[in-house]
């Protein structure tokens, strides 16, 4: 359980989810969950037994928990704010920071080339009308098999930690969707590693393949031209 940095009585703005950009004040915390009830935020309908405080029953309204990942504190002026820890007098205390409130500026390099430079020759040699007609890279997957995971399943753990270090992204254990009795596999066996790249990791990744990796094999002699619309990299 980590710790904490509410309390109840604290304003609050939801960053994420469902109920992002609304605001409450912490009614309570439940810190085994690291969650908390915030008033007005996550509100939920309950049928209810009669009871003590509620003699008729019914459907009553109450609000739900919410992960504190998905809170930031409000100041006085409104602004959102960061709470840690630092060291003051020999021991830890609260302190409140300012969240810098930026844009990133950075974009892809090939990204960058595309929207300037490719998108515009294209338009012209084929005579688009539209940008949206220009193609595009939408996706890239990168998958990994592991047929002697049936044996060893840690293996397949290992493929997904090369994947998430090639990429950058938390690669997924693909499981099998059928059984095979030829090669003892299970429906729901895990056989192998994904990833799928999008936005601005998707570039990244295929401007250093294109240009740093691909390069470097030996004896390399280009790759065939491929349809980029249903482009997918196995390794």
């Amino acid at each position: 359980m980590s710790k904490i940095k509410f309390k109840s009585g604290d304003k609050v703005r939801v960053i994420a989810g469902d109920h992002k950009g609304t605001e409450g004040e912490i009614v309570s915390l439940l810190r085994e969950k690291n969650k908390a009830i915030v008033s007005g935020v996550n509100v939920v309908k309950r049928h209810t037994k009669p009871n003590a405080e509620n003699p008729q029953g019914g459907i009553v309204e109450k609000e739900a928990p919410i992960a504190i990942s998905n809170l930031s504190l409000i100041t006085a002026d409104g602004k959102t704010t960061r709470v840690g820890y630092r060291m003051e007098d020999g021991k830890y205390e609260w302190h409140v920071k300012l969240m810098k409130l930026f844009k990133m500026s950075y974009q892809p390099r090939l990204k960058t080339e595309y929207k300037e430079r490719v998108t515009s020759r294209l338009s012209e040699e084929f005579g688009y009308k539209n940008v949206m007609q220009v193609p595009k890279l939408e996706k890239i997957v990168l998958s990994r098999g592991v047929g002697a995971a049936v044996a060893d399943k840690k293996l397949v753990d290992h493929a997904v930690e090369e994947l998430t270090m090639i990429t950058g992204q938390k690669a997924l254990a693909t499981l099998s969707k059928k059984d095979v009795a030829t090669f003892k596999l299970r429906k729901g066996m895990p056989i192998g590693a994904k990833v799928t790249l999008r936005g601005d990791k998707m570039y990244e990744f295929f401007d250093r393949l294109v240009t740093a990796a691909l390069p470097r094999v030996r004896d390399f002699q280009g790759v065939k031209q491929m349809d980029l619309m249903d482009v997918e990299i196995t390794i």
